[in-house]
């Protein structure tokens, strides 16, 4: 994937659309409200009285992080939109190495079993569960350089990643899910932000699998050629390790140098 010229895409609807919540989904799992719902009992002594004791109720507090599923796709489904593509970034936060997007649109008769938030699951599991997209989805990619992170700044430099993905889908999507509270600029269809939205929407989990493993592969490969910062653990963000490398061996071309760490350790060494 090459950083290139910013996408040239159709600008979206002017109306501001209000992120999803988490708190605005209800409980999927019937089995889970039920158990929510249920009351468990204690004792409790009745004030004044010797005996006898008696039941109170309340309610139990019985709390399940949710799993993502389809939900918010199959509204989207039912207000006209056939295909929904889940769009999430990686790497706006580490020191060094582009910042990738994902897009993903996942056949409703083929969702690979175990989708979650890309954080929340171990290396290889991630591969697995990306191999597995890339076969029965529509799976778009798109990065940022870090000399576009350090032009634009890493906002703006997510945003071109997110509409590379998008374009790069093979197909061409109706509507959009977008993890995080904002939207990027000229998206080609409606688009809804989504607050969480690699925990709640499996689309996005999906692209946030395929981000992650994708980023990933190619910080490997840059810790082969730039040894010394330990990119092979922690993918570019600022450990111990990494800043510990800067100092010894300075700034590499792959290091954002917009990024104040990285800044610093170029002033010191002019």
């Amino acid at each position: 994937m090459e950083g290139g010229a910013a996408p040239r895409l159709s600008a979206a609807p002017s109306a501001a659309v209000a992120p999803i919540q988490p708190a605005h989904l209800a409980v999927r799992d019937p089995g889970r409200a039920e158990a929510s719902a249920s009351a468990h009992f204690c004792f409790v002594q009745t004030p004044g009285r010797s005996a006898p004791l008696r039941l109170a109720s309340r309610p139990a507090r019985v709390h399940f992080p949710p799993m993502p599923d389809l939900l918010l796709e199959s509204r989207l489904h039912a207000q006209g939109a056939r295909l929904v593509a889940g769009v999430d970034e990686v790497g706006r936060g580490p020191l060094a190495g582009p910042v990738v997007a994902a897009a993903v649109i996942l056949r409703p008769c083929r969702v690979p079993q175990g989708l979650d938030d890309s954080k929340a699951l171990d290396a290889r599991t991630r591969i697995r569960l990306s191999d597995e997209i890339a076969l029965c989805a529509h799976v778009g990619l798109g990065q940022a350089t870090v000399e576009e992170i350090d032009r634009v700044n890493i906002l703006q430099a997510t945003y071109l990643a997110m509409c590379r993905a998008v374009e790069a889908l093979p197909v061409t999507p109706d509507a959009l899910l977008i993890d995080g509270n904002r939207l990027p600029p000229r998206l080609p269809c409606r688009a809804v932000p989504v607050v969480r939205g690699d925990s709640l929407s499996a689309s996005i989990a999906a692209a946030s699998i395929v981000a992650k493993t994708r980023r990933d592969q190619g910080m490997l490969t840059l810790a082969q050629q730039f040894p010394g910062y330990g990119w092979e653990t922690n993918m570019g963000y600022g450990t111990p390790a990494h800043l510990m490398g800067l100092k010894r061996h300075g700034a590499t071309t792959h290091h954002r140098r917009s990024f104040r760490p990285v800044h610093n350790i170029l002033f010191q060494e002019n």
